[in-house]
């Protein structure tokens, strides 16, 4: 019994159109007889033909479509044993081939174009679904990336050389459905060069001069360069190419005339044209240089001058200037404009510098000098003033001014006072006369009086130096009595006796020195005198002093004691109003007779107090005893602790 002939599975392939596919070895899991195998297939565009037995080789596969092309292949399997043939069950399997990815009309085209021009966007076509394009550029300096995918969008087009580059771009059609490529197209993206100018320096000249030869080029071979030149009264054509030659420049104006000459460059591959930024340069053409006049200055020392701003019709000139005198402040030579300076002049009359100024046209076209002077006066002076003191009411020393500054026209003197209270005016003009001094105060007044002289020479008036000196009005002494007392009692102490300014005598009853007895005086009115000099100025004030003989103060111990505070804590006071008596005794005495103290006080006199401290006492009432030979008085205090 021969078994049902069987051929194992096998595997589809997908491939793509134009590749090998891989060999199909059948295979059969039966055994002790012989198995064949023949097959079919239902589509013959793909590469091999439509029927056939044993393997089936490695072939190119085909599909000249758009789509992917399958065929099926059959192949049925036969045992044979015996004699006998069993044929088994067919097995099926697929061979897909898929198309090849193309690109289309319209294809791109190769470009050419200028540095910095926009580049035309180039978009790839195909009919096929699924595909892309991937591409390459061998020149990414162009400004295109090296790589990349689908369309390309314009760009910038980039050459940073001095000649053209080319870039090839490479694009490959291909399915991200099947991963297979078409056929790779390129095309080219030439990029000229910018052409340039190499720099071209301006020149200035002088009428009647030659120029210097001007070369015009750049750096990007082939370029044409042509020029135009906007004012040919300068001896220059009005167009031209390439190099200019040397000429002998004209100007026949009074001022500089000035040439601009525009060079434009261009450069020229594949039929493009590209243009340079055009660059110009000048040639000036000056004329002789004249100097306008300037005015002659007078300055006073110190002062600063006027800014001498030097011109011609000629603009651009320069200046250049001497001054044959050094010691009016202002250097020996310089160039330009003279800005102001500080005129100086050391000596006692006018000075004078002259300046000579040159003028130069651009280009050194020289011109005639001109002078002109700074003349400079002396700072004016005035001799030293003393300084005067008087007493108020005295008569000044009249004041006449001198100065050692001559050549002037006219030298007169102004002054200013500090302190017009001292009889003399606020200000003035000429010498001060003698005038009577005030001074109301009580202390000295110093008044400053400050004198400015004034120098007048070739018109100009010039405030010299100012020199102050001083008058010294001393005051009558001013006396204030101090504590002179208006009303005293006959038994009051000695009075000290100050009045103000200090240093001064007392005289009158009753005074020993600075003091005031009224015991010496006695009662009534006493006037007291108080004489004082200062700054050799005296004055004298008087006050009248009242002596009483004060009866009330005649009291007895009785009512003459007080005690405060009263009660206390041991410590009080105890006031004596009486002048009746000068010492008496004080005895501490409780409530039951005890005595706790006594002590006498001398020297007493109206108004004594006498402090007492018992801290040793016990809180409770207690009294104090007042007695002398004469009187004895009780005063009842208390205790609190």
């Amino acid at each position: 019994m021969n078994p049902t002939a069987v051929v194992n599975a096998v595997a589809n392939q997908t491939v793509c159109n134009g590749t090998l596919t891989a060999a199909v070895i059948f295979t059969t899991p039966n055994t002790g007889g012989t198995v064949t195998y023949s097959w079919t297939n239902n589509n013959t565009t793909i590469g091999f033909g439509a029927s056939g037995t044993g393997n089936i080789g490695a072939f190119t596969a085909i599909n000249t479509g758009f789509l992917p092309v399958t065929a099926t292949i059959t192949v049925t399997p036969t045992f044979t044993n015996g004699g006998v043939s069993c044929v088994g069950l067919p097995v099926t399997f697929t061979i897909t081939v898929n198309p090849t990815p193309v690109m289309v009309a319209p294809f791109p085209g190769n470009q050419l174009l200028c540095n910095g021009s926009n580049t035309a966007p180039v978009n790839f076509v195909t009919p096929m679904p699924g595909v892309i394009f991937v591409w390459t550029n061998n020149q990414p300096s162009i400004g295109l990336a090296a790589n990349g995918t689908g369309n390309i969008p314009s760009f910038v087009a980039t050459n940073v050389t001095n000649a053209p580059v080319t870039a090839t771009v490479t694009v490959t059609p291909v399915s991200i459905l099947t991963s297979c490529a078409g056929t790779p197209r390129t095309f080219t993206i030439t990029v000229n060069p910018t052409p340039s100018i190499n720099a071209i320096a301006n020149q200035t000249v002088c009428n009647g001069a030659t120029t210097a030869a001007i070369t015009i080029g750049g750096p990007v071979a082939n370029t044409v360069y042509s020029w135009t030149n906007n004012n040919t009264s300068i001896g220059l054509a009005a167009s031209g190419t390439g190099s200019i030659g040397s000429f002998v420049a004209i100007n026949n104006t009074s001022a500089p005339v000035t040439a601009t000459v525009t060079v434009t460059a261009t450069y020229t591959n594949g039929g493009v044209t590209c243009t340079a930024t055009p660059v110009s340069f000048t040639i000036t053409v000056n004329p002789a240089a004249t100097v306008n006049a300037v005015g002659n200055q007078v300055n006073c020392n110190g002062t600063n001058t006027l800014a001498v701003t030097l011109s011609g019709p000629v603009a651009g000139t320069t200046f250049a200037w001497t001054n044959s005198n050094t010691a009016i402040g202002l250097g020996a030579s310089g160039t330009g404009n003279i800005p102001s300076f500080t005129a100086t002049n050391g000596t006692n009359g006018p000075i004078s510098g002259t300046i000579t100024v040159t003028p130069t046209a651009p280009g050194a076209c020289g011109g005639t000098p001109i002078t002109f002077t700074y003349t400079v006066n002396p700072t004016a002076t005035v001799n030293a003033v003393a300084n005067q003191s008087v007493c108020n009411g005295s008569a000044t020393a009249a004041v006449t001014f001198t100065s050692p500054t001559t050549g002037g026209t006219t030298l007169t003197y102004s002054w200013t006072n500090s302190q017009p209270s001292i009889g003399l005016g606020a200000s003035g003009t000429g010498n001060i006369p003698s005038f009577v001094a005030y001074n109301p105060t009580i202390t000295p007044i110093v008044a400053t009086i400050t004198v400015t002289p004034l120098y007048v020479s070739g018109g100009i008036s010039c405030v010299g130096t100012p020199r102050t000196f001083t008058i010294t009005v001393n005051a009558s002494p001013n006396i204030t009595m101090v504590n002179a007392p208006i009303r005293v009692c006959l038994t009051d102490s000695v009075v000290n006796l100050v009045a103000v300014p200090l240093g001064g005598v007392w005289s009158g009853p009753g005074v020993v020195g600075n003091t005031f007895s009224a015991t010496l005086a006695g009662t009534g009115v006493k006037t007291l005198t108080y004489t004082v000099s200062s700054g050799g100025c005296s004055a004298s004030s008087t006050v009248s002093v009242t002596v009483n003989d004060c009866i009330e103060r005649h009291q007895v111990f009785a009512t003459a004691i007080r005690i405060y505070p009263n009660p206390n804590n041991g410590r009080f006071r105890v006031r004596f109003t009486s002048d009746v008596y000068k010492e008496f005794n004080i005895r501490i005495v409780d409530a039951i007779g005890r005595v706790y103290g006594d002590k006498q006080y001398t020297n007493l006199h109206y108004g004594s107090e006498i402090e007492m401290n018992l801290p040793q006492l016990a809180a409770g009432t207690y009294y104090l005893v007042v007695y002398n030979e004469k009187e004895r008085a009780s005063f009842q205090f208390e205790i609190q602790r």
